[in-house]
């Protein structure tokens, strides 16, 4: 691309609270359906209106390119939601937190005016062993999050260290040039605990830390992503743990956003106003000698470039494009291609 390059990392960072936008009536401009009909041009259409979309249209906008963002939904988002819960108080449907590392977002939260507060954490933490015995501890201990339970201990410090090692071979900005990428993507991260052993409590543990981290089972996670996200958590300064991922205090949940995560979507959205385009669900992206044209039901954008800023598809979710692989390995979209 000609303008400005925008790294893959930089995408990625403004993901961390990755989430779901406004109403339409709140978004200043943006086109609803029908806005358009017909066809338009624009040098870069960006599909998804998420962190990642609106992030890139932002920053292609101020590099003085035409932009065009198709949403699915009726708000922009994607996957962080505020909830009115009476009396002037929001709490979060999605994206709740930001932590230390996540360099991008925060410098986003501060250049748009939104403040950051700290998470309750105030108490101990109370676990129910496999026995059904209750404990409570203290995070600030050497676990950490994680319970001082002696059952577990053995296999948490095992085989978080070497979660931890693996994702440093793993490059943030192209995870499948991992020199076992074939390997890791291979299995899961359910099949590679089991292949090292690890005892059926600490495996409920694991699957404990990855529904509220990824929003989904171990089985159901690429071991080559679970190892990606570990390395994405880090800055240059700092690697990427697995514990950063789930621990409040110094970890990823340690702060929340004044007013909710996504007034950063509402705040970039009233931006870029009619470059929006909602309730504009992509049916086909063909790629051309020189273009791209992205079709919707609404109209059909012709444009030099397109990003596809769009989540990881859920194992409950609509059937991927034919012959494309869910996989960090492969390209989710743009499986059609004509010269």
């Amino acid at each position: 691309m000609s303008e400005r390059t925008i790294s893959r990392r930089q995408l990625i960072g403004a993901t961390a609270a990755a989430g779901a936008g406004a109403a339409l009536g709140r978004i200043p401009g943006a086109r609803a359906r029908g806005g358009f009909g017909g066809s338009a041009r624009c040098d870069v259409a960006v599909v998804g209106a998420g962190f990642a979309g609106l992030t890139a249209a932002r920053e292609l906008t101020r590099a003085g390119k035409s932009v065009i963002v198709l949403e699915a939904r009726k708000r922009v988002g994607g996957r962080a939601l505020n909830k009115d819960i009476g009396d002037g108080d929001i709490s979060e449907r999605g994206a709740t937190f930001v932590g230390p590392t996540q360099d991008h977002i925060l410098a986003l939260a501060k250049e748009l005016g939104v403040g950051k507060f700290p998470t309750f954490v105030t108490g101990d933490n109370v676990y129910i062993d496999s026995t059904g015995q209750r404990s409570t501890y203290s995070d600030l201990g050497p676990t950490g999050s994680a319970p001082p339970d002696p059952v577990i201990l053995p296999d948490l410090a095992r085989s978080v260290t070497r979660l931890d090692q693996m994702s440093t071979e793993v490059p943030v900005d192209a995870p499948w040039r991992a020199p076992s990428a074939g390997q890791w993507d291979s299995q899961t991260l359910e099949t590679w605990l089991l292949d090292q052993g690890t005892n059926s409590q600490f495996r409920k543990l694991v699957a404990i830390a990855t529904r509220s981290i990824f929003g989904a089972e171990p089985r159901d996670l690429s071991l080559l992503f679970a190892l990606f996200y570990i390395a994405a958590s880090g800055n240059e300064e700092n690697p990427g743990t697995f514990e950063r991922n789930f621990n409040t205090r110094d970890g990823a949940q340690m702060w929340r956003l004044h007013g909710g995560s996504q007034v950063l979507c509402l705040k970039m959205a009233s931006e870029l106003g009619d470059r929006i385009v909602l309730e504009a669900p992509v049916r086909s992206i063909t790629q051309h000698a020189s273009r791209v044209t992205v079709s919707t039901r609404l109209m059909d954008v012709r444009a030099k470039h397109v990003i596809v800023a769009v989540p990881p598809r859920s194992p409950a979710g609509s059937p991927t494009t034919p012959g494309c692989r869910p996989s960090v390995t492969s390209s989710p979209s743009a499986c059609r291609r004509e010269r």
